[in-house]
């Protein structure tokens, strides 16, 4: 993906020097001339982001998205199209995650259990898709990285193995409550949700 990424912008954009050392990205006068066109965070960017968000700034994109409905009048459901598929250069400021420590977690698991089974709703790929869903978990930072201010140690402790529905649950929770919600807390919402579906089911 980075050579892709290397490859897209020096030779389909023209925004990196051709000169450019290995593992260097330096713009070219074009790409210099792109990046003074970004808004109010181009500043941002020379000076070093310090930042505990990711941000992201769009580069020239090539056309704008734009609702296409079927007809003048409100489409119907079944007619609605929007044009998407545009290209475009991002940049994104994001907190570097290491994948050694999700490897070791996912052995260390692997070793005490057999399983890499969700830590909230006990799934587990290998049981539900063979073959298909072996090694296969997401592994959750119980602190996340995007609240740190400066670059931290994350032990084994600090990880959890989630499938993919409870992992995003997990972050979709701080969108109702100002902390995201713990492995306990999104364990014991899912118990109490399940019990609630089973007193419906009872009293029909």
């Amino acid at each position: 993906m980075v050579c892709y990424a290397r490859n897209d912008l020096l030779l389909n954009f023209g925004y990196i020097s051709p000169n450019s050392p290995r593992g260097i990205w330096q713009l070219s006068s074009s790409g210099i001339t792109a990046a003074q066109k970004i808004s109010v965070n181009y500043k941002e960017l020379q000076n070093g982001l310090n930042t505990n968000r990711s941000k992201q700034v769009i580069v020239e994109p090539k056309s704008p998205d734009q609702l296409q409905p079927s007809s003048s009048s409100e489409p119907a459901q079944n007619t609605f199209s929007v044009t998407e598929g545009r290209e475009k250069l991002a940049i994104h400021i994001e907190r570097e995650r290491n994948p050694k420590i999700i490897k070791q977690k996912k052995k260390r698991i692997l070793s005490e259990t057999g399983k890499l089974s969700c830590e909230v709703c006990k799934f587990d790929f290998v049981s539900f898709y063979g073959d298909l869903g072996k090694g296969f978990c997401e592994v959750h930072h119980k602190n996340p990285l995007a609240k740190v201010d400066n670059e931290t140690q994350t032990s084994l402790e600090d990880l959890a193995i989630v499938c993919a529905n409870c992992h995003r649950m997990i972050h979709h929770s701080q969108c109702i409550q100002p902390t995201m919600m713990s492995i306990e807390q999104i364990k014991s919402l899912r118990q109490k949700q399940l019990q609630q579906c089973i007193e419906n089911y009872e009293s029909t």
